[in-house]
């Protein structure tokens, strides 16, 4: 189904292509919640404890900055994982305002848990392209999202 949008040529194939990247997205993430491989944790707090599993403490403002949430949400999201016990707060000794987050052991055994069958929901969905086809996917998908 095409835009019915009459502007430049320039712009209906902007707004094509980006109709098309937002629903392949969609249907991408449709598909693989549907499996349900990252049992009852939230998108956002699977992508804390893998930030956190994969480069180690860090504070909230820098969690928040990377998964582009929030401040208050961010919050919401450790405070969720703290009580299932998966992260601690601890505050910096250096600069009490700092608070880093710091993956239990708990934390890190249910991530062990989900990211093997997560990766493989995942990579059943990007397998529908070559691996040169992912490469260039990949590289577009870098370009457009730093703007340059």
């Amino acid at each position: 189904m095409g835009s019915k949008y009459e502007g430049s040529a320039e712009d209906v194939l902007a707004l094509d292509t980006y109709v098309k990247f937002v629903r392949a997205l969609d249907s991408v993430k449709n598909r693989i919640g549907a499996k349900n491989t990252v049992g009852d944790l939230s998108g956002a707090q699977f992508g804390t404890l893998e930030m956190l599993y994969h480069l180690g403490p860090l504070n909230q403002k820098d969690i928040g900055a990377k998964l582009l949430m929030s401040k208050s949400n961010m919050v919401t999201v450790i405070d969720k994982l703290e009580k299932k016990e998966f992260v601690k707060r601890q505050r910096s000794v250096e600069d009490r305002r700092v608070i880093f987050v710091h993956l239990t052991d708990k934390g890190k055994a249910q991530l062990e848990a989900v990211l093997p069958v997560h990766v493989a929901a995942i990579s059943e969905e990007m397998n529908r392209l070559t691996p040169e086809e992912q490469r260039e996917f990949g590289r577009l998908c870098r370009k457009l999202g730093r703007g340059n």
